[in-house]
């Protein structure tokens, strides 16, 4: 994989094979032919993945995890939330257009465009994340959560 791989990212200017393989797990694919669809395909999985950490959060369907954790989002959590969640839409959706044309190019510029942006979105779902773990810390308050579902 890694000397297909080595091939195209010339071509393409794409980042070095370990760290787009550290990021997304790119020694796994199975597509040799396509290898840029297929990379671009796995950063939409990736995509996915963290908007569905929020939606479940969001829209968790009155679960008392969700219920919990949103009890516990603050103004400035909040907007960090709809900041993060609107940047993987805005990816997940360019790289839904570009599967519809498959054009290898643009794959390549996306690639590059999720692979600058990543560290700074994963430190944002970090703080994120962080802040709904240690809502969990606080029994007083999941405690009257519970009573009052009771």
């Amino acid at each position: 994989m890694k000397e297909l791989y080595d091939q195209i990212k010339s071509r393409y200017s794409l980042p070095d094979y370990d760290s787009l393989n550290r990021l997304f797990e790119i020694s796994t694919l199975e597509d040799d032919e396509f290898l840029v669809r297929s990379i671009r395909s796995r950063i939409l999985e990736r995509l996915e993945r963290h908007i569905k950490i929020i939606d479940d959060l969001v829209h968790g369907e009155g679960s008392f995890a969700s219920l919990h954790e949103l009890s516990s989002v603050d103004e400035i959590l909040r907007d960090k939330i709809f900041k993060v969640y609107s940047r993987f839409m805005f990816l997940s959706r360019e790289a839904l257009e570009l599967s519809l044309k498959e054009d290898d190019d643009k794959s390549a510029k996306f690639i590059n465009k999720v692979f600058q942006e990543w560290d700074e979105l994963m430190l944002i779902m970090s703080s994120i994340v962080l802040a709904l773990k240690n809502s969990w810390k606080d029994e007083i308050k999941l405690k009257e959560q519970l009573k009052y579902l009771g």
